[in-house]
């Protein structure tokens, strides 16, 4: 998922490829690292999707992967407060 943003490649299609191909291999060990990175290079389809993702699995995060959640950016933090809250509704 970092390629496109290693390369300071905006390409919506790259991003897309990059995408299709990372959702099979998406699991809980590397969910929150994938999500920043998404988040990172703004690959909003993909983002959404882990989000969703995350909120299945948010209490096994919480006490799991604390420091890494901690590590996150803010604005990201605030998203992921909004999906959980979204589908506490």
């Amino acid at each position: 998922m970092t390629t496109p943003g290693f390369y300071g490649l905006t390409n919506d299609r790259l991003k897309q490829v990059c995408a299709t191909n990372l959702v099979p291999g998406v699991h809980q060990d590397n969910l929150l690292k994938i999500l920043n990175s998404a988040n990172d290079v703004k690959a909003e389809p993909l983002k959404e999707y882990l989000l969703l993702e995350l909120v299945k699995i948010y209490k096994f995060l919480v006490t799991t992967k604390l420091n890494e959640i901690s590590d996150l950016p803010k604005s990201l933090l605030v998203d992921i407060m909004v999906a959980v809250a979204n589908a506490q509704k």
